[in-house]
């Protein structure tokens, strides 16, 4: 097939949920967010001079779940105004859902061997 732009755009778009696991008794389904939210969630972490902003570190595990958790049938589950509702959860209880979540972009980036998808 030769490309076009068509069948880029095609190939570019969201890929469906992918079962993540069952975290306190709950089947948890994940996928990757929009390149606009990416993109918005980088810029806000950095202050003028280009360094992390303390808050953004704070909230950094919130996002992660935001930014990726979504039913089975793909529609994520969270938004921003969800932060702080996030924030108040058990640290412990998040611990292996954010860790799984790590690992799960971890490998759908291809950072694990440190090579991007192809």
């Amino acid at each position: 097939m030769s490309l076009t732009k068509n069948n880029l755009l095609e190939a570019l778009q969201p890929s469906g949920p992918e079962y993540l696991g069952e975290f306190l008794g709950l089947k948890i389904y994940v996928k990757p967010c929009s390149e606009l939210k990416r993109a918005r969630r980088g810029a806000s972490m950095f202050d003028s001079n280009g360094n992390v902003k303390k808050n953004y570190r704070e909230r950094a595990r919130a996002y992660s779940i935001i930014d990726s958790v979504c039913d089975e049938n793909g529609r994520f589950l969270f938004d921003d105004s969800d932060l702080q509702s996030i924030l108040q959860c058990d640290s412990l209880k998040l611990d292996p859902l954010t860790q799984a979540i790590n690992d799960w972009a971890s490998r759908t980036e291809g950072n694990e061997s440190g090579e991007s998808e192809k």
